[in-house]
């Protein structure tokens, strides 16, 4: 019917391949200059969150349509909230989020973590659920939210395949924002996430005794993988070690590690995705005429 045409045209005009989600102005600002993109915005009726849209080319050829939103605020609810609209407003099937975070201290000088360093969280937790007895002793319950298995695997393959951790120094100098001396660690770990502005080494050292693989701490990451969790969606969180929650933490870094997370992840983007159109048309060509027709227009696609 004309109104099902309709609704249709809409839904394909609000329709996007990739969310990004930061949590902070200063985060999506370098977002956005990281991405050398054209963005506009995008407004949005009974939403105050702002909201901006591009296109990005990949390394095939193939044009994304990207949404980004700021939730202006930290937060493990407030990143949820934006992801569940994010993924109902505008259809997008995976969100990613960029930014800052603290990093764990360890003494095993093979296993180290410095400023500068990607943190992609493996699974994230939340390090204040548990149940507070009379003793006001609070029995912490570890029970973490994988990231999804599909963006695990191509993050996997992108990093062993293009080895990004090299080219980041480059991209900073072209800014002027490279403070560091040497090629940042990628590090694709757990994280823990909870609601403080944490700036206490003890209570560094106590959690990473709950979990010696700790890499990460932030405060959002657990509600972003909750809410793609319960709706079924997907959602990677890529951000940058600005300091180490301890009493020398600071904002000296914030800047170049909005930027370098963010690179990271366009890097990334470009690299490895493909419209979900042109994903869906490969599926059905695999089930109406049999898997040697969806590869044969698998590779005629990618030679393209």
């Amino acid at each position: 019917s004309t109104k099902e045409q309709l609704l249709n045209s809409i839904k394909e005009q609000n329709k996007y391949d990739i969310g990004i989600i930061c949590a902070l102005s200063e985060e999506f600002e370098q977002m956005k200059i990281a991405s050398a993109l054209n963005w506009k915005k995008v407004n949005v009726e009974g939403f105050s969150n702002d909201f901006y849209a591009t296109e990005m080319r990949t390394e095939l050829g193939h044009t994304l349509r990207i949404i980004a939103g700021r939730n202006n605020m930290a937060g493990m609810q407030a990143a949820s909230v934006m992801a569940s609209c994010m993924y109902s407003l505008f259809y997008v099937h995976s969100i990613f989020m960029t930014g800052i975070c603290a990093g764990f201290k360890k003494d095993d000088k093979d296993d180290t973590i410095d400023f500068g360093d990607i943190f992609i969280a493996e699974s994230e937790y939340d390090y204040g659920s548990g149940k507070l007895d009379n003793k006001d002793e609070l029995k912490k319950e570890y029970k973490g939210i994988e990231c999804n298995f599909e963006l695990k695997t191509k993050m996997n393959t992108f990093i062993e395949e293009k080895h990004p951790e090299t080219l980041i120094n480059a991209a900073l100098e072209s800014k002027n924002l490279n403070l560091m001396r040497k090629n940042p660690l990628i590090h694709f770990k757990p994280g823990a996430c909870g609601s403080y502005v944490v700036a206490n080494q003890d209570f560094m050292n106590k959690l990473i005794e709950t979990n010696r693989k700790l890499r990460g701490l932030d405060m959002e990451g657990y509600g972003l993988y909750m809410a793609s969790h319960i709706l079924g969606k997907k959602s990677l969180m890529i951000k940058c070690v600005s300091d180490f929650a301890d009493s020398n933490k600071g904002d000296k870094y914030h800047k170049m590690c909005s930027y370098s997370s963010a690179w990271f992840l366009f890097e990334y983007l470009k690299y490895t995705y493909w419209p979900m159109h042109l994903v869906l048309l490969i599926v059905c060509t695999n089930m109406v005429l049999g898997d040697s027709y969806g590869k044969k227009y698998h590779d005629c696609i990618q030679r393209k």
